[in-house]
């Protein structure tokens, strides 16, 4: 039997985690996403002019151990909760993109856990779950892309329907 102290804490617990982030109701609201593969280069300078979003991410550190930014694809979609949507990148690679969850945070703005999944045929390079507030970006670097490294930069809308 919990003591009175203990159904406090209990209660209390449950109170600040309802202030941080509150479940979506049923109907959680689609999100539109957009993943823009950039090759970052050691070598040239500059950033491709296409790349408006993510410049501001590329301006600074770790991102400014490359030189040059060259846009090499983009992919838009809209998915559902509990939704995949596929995508092949620019090194053959094939990833998927699934929205796992929504909340909302205490400022009443979306908040979305996705999770990406890259692979080269049946061998799994990475599987990795990340939040993404509404207007944020989430950036994610590290696969070799001819002469450099390609950087998948992530960021969701939520339509007002």
């Amino acid at each position: 039997m919990r003591t009175a102290l203990q159904r406090s804490a209990c209660l209390a617990l449950g109170i600040a985690l309802g202030l941080v982030a509150r479940p979506a109701r049923a109907g959680e609201p689609h999100a539109i996403c957009y993943v823009r593969m950039i090759q970052a280069s050691h070598e040239g300078s500059g950033i491709d002019p296409k790349i408006t979003r993510l410049r501001p991410y590329l301006e600074k550190a770790p991102f400014t151990a490359w030189k040059k930014f060259t846009l090499l694809d983009e992919k838009d979609m809209t998915v559902a909760p509990s939704t995949t949507d596929r995508f092949t990148l620019p090194n053959g690679k094939q990833a998927s993109l699934t929205y796992v969850d929504h909340v909302f945070t205490p400022e009443g703005k979306h908040r979305l856990r996705l999770r990406l999944e890259i692979s080269d045929g049946e061998k799994k390079i990475l599987n990795t779950t990340f939040v993404l507030d509404e207007g944020g970006v989430v950036l994610q670097a590290g696969q070799k892309h001819g002469n450099g490294t390609l950087i998948l930069g992530f960021s969701c809308d939520i339509p007002n329907d």
